[in-house]
């Protein structure tokens, strides 16, 4: 997954050197969440995203946390995915719940990729809402 990171980040800053936004952010949006994700968001995501390519290549920068970094967090811990996010993700969450005991469990939302809070907020809510409520997750789907 560091790889396919790395190349998707090194693609964006390839893509806007080229000076073309909207093709920059439609193939990293599509690499976070599958193709057609650019074209499924709205005009205003679209616009946010838009607003905001310029900062992506920062995000390659962010302090990547180790398993034993993870595993010295005494909190639970809800892990989240999107039913249309790519595999990877589903491979990494899963890698780590095996591996981090603080791993409360693994949510995965319906009808969203990446931006699940975006695309399908009510389930994103309801998830969060219940393991706020009692602290842990169950290992399902929330519709």
């Amino acid at each position: 997954m560091a790889q396919e990171s790395a190349q998707m980040f090194a693609r964006l800053r390839q893509d806007l050197v080229s000076g073309d936004a909207e093709g920059a952010a439609r193939t990293f949006v599509d690499a976070l969440g599958g193709l057609g994700t650019w074209d499924r968001r709205s005009p205003e995501h679209k616009q946010v995203l838009l607003d905001n390519i310029g900062t992506g290549p920062a995000c390659a920068e962010r302090p990547r946390l180790t398993r034993d970094d993870l595993a010295a967090l005494k909190l639970p811990i809800l892990l989240m995915t999107g039913a249309r996010s790519p595999r990877r993700y589903a491979l990494m969450l899963a890698a780590m719940k095996r591996h981090v005991q603080s791993v409360a469990g693994i949510v995965t939302i319906p009808r969203a990729a990446h931006s699940m809070n975006r695309e399908n907020s009510e389930a994103f809510n309801a998830a969060v809402m219940i393991f706020l409520a009692v602290g842990r997750g169950d290992d399902r789907g929330v519709s």
